[in-house]
């Protein structure tokens, strides 16, 4: 394949499309947008049975002086072959991640909102076999694995990004530089040069102006062999992230935690980093998995492993849990003893449920005395103590939440719900039966369970 029109029909051949796409194009204004907006213009207009439209983006980035000029050039060039071309305006703050970094991310969001409110399903952008190689060793140097290896798909989505519903494409991959640069300068296209792309301080350009260029002399014919194996790389990645879903799916217990102890080190490793990159969009480093693998294998406890913004890892017992860095505190809160729930806890995670049930239900009380007594909801108190049976002694609850496994850090979360000023129940450990007995003695009968949500998007629960 050397030429950009042979790349569409085969990438607009893909089953995966949506039917009749609205197609963005990402338009910097240099020669390589300017190569996949033209074609695609033209593609488009010689298949009018596909009702494929187009639509030209272009970011304002204001980092060059020259920015408002390349703006200037992509409206022109939409005028040109008369489709529209919109101009979206972003800023730019690199504290914390660095100047490409946040160009990159802060590009994206603009793009992906643009997107949304124009109805677009697919961005298409002009990576090529040169960027694909360049990619890959930038990632082989940073120690990436198979997944940073790939490089970049053909078709993926903008998941990475918070947009999994849009399609990201790339249809020039299977092309060099040198074939686009063929096909402007044959279809007598103007384009702008960034002057960025000279800049040897950014390690892209270190690659492709000093590295590339050696390699392509020393071994000329190996570029195609190398982007097949680039793509050996993402069918591997593919496997990987299957199998991690599963190991994921598997360990996933009823409480939200997540237990990786049963499995293999090499697919806890492996689970580790999908799920870092599924909940918090980490690429985790080699050094984060060895470091987290071999503290889940040895079982420990560890609270606050790591911030992910507003959310805290811990480990208990080799278990991951994930909780809010910030949880309103429990206050005392009277409860009218209605059927049904009568109370929910500030994260939504925990309710308390008033059932119907008989005499002879060791947590039954009636409903009578639960309206004389008075019923709350609150934290727990220095004293509290909880009796298994209704003649035994009562155990303080620090030491029962120990035997039932409930890690320190959430018992100051957990509720106690009293009645009278008496503790008839606690949240992971149930009816307190001393106190269930005096209350027990008119029909009709009730008894309070506590609730927790099940954790969304995890539907293999392990009990």
């Amino acid at each position: 394949m050397t030429n950009p029109i042979d790349a569409l029909d085969a990438f607009f051949s893909d089953p995966r499309l949506p039917a009749a796409p609205v197609v963005a194009v990402g338009l910097s204004g240099g020669r390589d947008s300017v190569a996949l907006f033209a074609a695609l213009v033209g593609w488009v207009r010689s298949h009018p049975e596909r009702g494929v439209r187009v639509l030209g983006l272009h970011v304002h980035h204001g980092l060059s002086p020259h920015a408002t000029e390349w703006s200037d050039f992509a409206l022109r060039l939409g005028g040109r072959f008369n489709v529209p071309v919109e101009v979206l305006h972003v800023t730019v703050d690199a504290k914390g991640e660095g100047i490409e970094a946040a160009a990159r991310r802060v590009r994206y969001e603009a793009l992906i909102e643009a997107m949304r409110r124009r109805g677009t399903q697919m961005l298409l952008t002009a990576h090529h076999r040169d960027d694909l190689l360049e990619t890959f060793l930038l990632q082989w140097v940073r120690g990436a694995g198979v997944d940073g290896l790939a490089a970049m798909p053909t078709l993926s989505t903008l998941e990475r990004w918070g947009a999994p519903e849009l399609f990201l494409g790339r249809p020039f991959l299977p092309l060099s530089r040198e074939a686009l640069t063929r096909f402007v300068t044959e279809s007598n296209l103007p384009w702008v040069e960034d002057e960025s792309n000279a800049d040897d301080r950014y390690d892209r350009n270190r690659m492709r102006n000093r590295v590339l260029p050696v390699l392509k002399e020393a071994f000329p014919h190996a570029e195609a062999p190398a982007a097949r194996s680039v793509r050996w790389c993402g069918e591997a990645a593919e496997i990987l992230a299957e199998r991690a879903d599963e190991d994921i799916a598997f360990a996933r217990c009823e409480d939200g935690s997540l237990d990786l102890t049963d499995l293999t080190q090499a697919r806890r490793k492996n689970a580790l980093r999908r799920w870092l990159s599924f909940s918090f969009g980490v690429t985790a480093s080699s050094l984060l998995t060895d470091e987290w693998e071999t503290l889940i294998a040895e079982q420990k406890t560890v609270e606050r492993l790591r911030v992910f913004g507003e959310r805290v890892v811990h480990l208990h017992r080799g278990r991951i849990f994930v909780r809010p860095v910030h949880c309103a505190a429990l206050e005392e809160t009277p409860l009218q003893p209605v059927l049904g729930i009568v109370w929910t806890s500030p994260d939504k995670a925990l309710s308390l449920v008033l059932e119907e049930t008989k005499e002879i239900d060791p947590d039954a009380v009636s409903l009578a005395d639960l309206v004389k007594s008075g019923v709350t909801v609150g934290p727990r108190r220095g004293g509290d103590r909880l009796h298994r049976t209704s003649d035994g002694p009562g155990r303080i609850l620090k030491d029962l939440w120990a035997e039932e496994g409930v890690p320190a850090f959430d018992r100051p979360r957990l509720p106690v719900l009293r009645v009278g000023g008496e503790v008839l129940s606690v949240a992971r450990l149930g009816t307190d039966r001393k106190t269930a007995a005096k209350l027990r003695r008119n029909p009709p009968f009730m008894k309070f369970v506590w609730a927790t949500r099940t954790p969304e998007r995890e539907p293999n629960v392990r009990h």
